[in-house]
């Protein structure tokens, strides 16, 4: 039986700003995937937390985003 406290840690988002500004500009992981040349799959798991992004990866959607790093994470 799960707790509250562990369902709770399961449906936090690692990087709440970054799929805000996903959503803000009608972005799924594939179309923001695509626009940094990367595999769908390597960023969800990116975006879930489970891989670190590199600073390449990062420049790249603040580049894509037109925002800093602060906007994104």
């Amino acid at each position: 039986m799960k707790t509250i406290e562990k369902e709770a840690a399961e449906a936090t988002v690692p990087f709440p700003k970054l799929v805000a500004k996903m959503a803000a500009n009608g972005e799924n992981t594939v179309t923001a995937s695509a626009a940094i040349d990367m595999d769908d799959q390597a960023f969800r798991r990116r975006l879930a937390g489970k891989v670190e992004w590199s600073l390449l990866e990062i420049r790249s959607l603040c580049e894509h985003f037109g925002c800093d790093f602060d906007d994104l994470f």
